[in-house]
């Protein structure tokens, strides 16, 4: 069962649990760390994440998986999408959710959430893995850094207006989501693999893409390899393989 920390504010709840984990090393899986208002949220490569204080969830969840052989880091990241995408589909039709590479959701081409795996290994073994999560919820005005961010309310789910009764529930809820594809990574890792490809937005279709020179070119998304990386092909590059931050989607 899932330990929920709340905190009323705190600058990243990723840095607060890795703090946390120096403190007690035995800090048992699906410990979250959770918080009213963040301050300093991250997205992938050091991006900020913007939250109004009390209208989205910004957690930190504790995974502490095995790896089989064939399983990859990457596919924890997997999990985390396919959970956040259940979730939202309890508001929202699935045909509308989109897992955008490498760490986002969509609801049609508005971002909704955002992910931010962080892994700690002794030696060649894994020994914990902290998934930070950005959701928002209640927010309904973004400014620049997110020209096309959308929310469940701006979506027009509605949520009672005291924080506790809508807040703590949605976090465990994840937390349980998260939980149950963890536990299928041994024995259906390819299935999950299958799974995020047909919610993968701009799979199988064409689309634009720009690179870290301001070149843009049209291609089609072929598939994430098992180690992250996207191999898109196009009629003027050819097939060619991404890691983070070497290309992004047009939205």
């Amino acid at each position: 069962m899932e330990s929920l920390i709340h905190l009323a504010q705190i600058g990243s709840t990723n840095n607060y649990l890795r703090e946390l984990l120096t403190k007690d090393p035995e800090l048992p899986a699906y410990t979250i760390v959770d918080t009213h208002t963040q301050t300093s949220g991250r997205g992938q490569r050091g991006n900020s994440w913007e939250s109004e204080p009390g209208k989205n969830i910004s957690c930190s969840i504790l995974l502490r998986p095995e790896l089989p052989h064939g399983v990859t880091t990457f596919d924890l990241n997997r999990v985390t999408s396919l959970a956040l995408f259940t979730l939202l589909s309890h508001y929202i039709q699935p045909a509308e959710i989109a897992i955008k590479w490498p760490n986002d959701l969509l609801i049609g081409r508005r971002k909704i959430a955002g992910i931010l795996t962080e892994n700690e290994w002794l030696g060649d073994r894994l020994n914990y893995t902290i998934v930070g999560i950005g959701l928002n919820v209640k927010q309904t005005q973004f400014g620049d850094y997110h020209p096309v961010a959308t929310s469940l309310a701006l979506e027009g789910i509605t949520f009672p207006e005291n924080y506790e009764a809508w807040h703590h529930s949605m976090v465990r809820e994840i937390a349980q989501l998260l939980q149950q594809e963890v536990e299928q990574l041994a024995d259906d890792v390819e299935v999950l693999r299958k799974l995020y490809h047909q919610h993968l937005y701009g799979y199988q279709q064409e689309q634009e893409y720009q690179l870290p020179s301001g070149e843009r070119f049209f291609g089609t998304i072929q598939q994430v390899l098992p180690n992250g990386l996207l191999e898109i092909e196009s009629a003027t590059r050819g097939k060619e393989h991404f890691a983070f931050k070497e290309i992004s989607t047009i939205l």
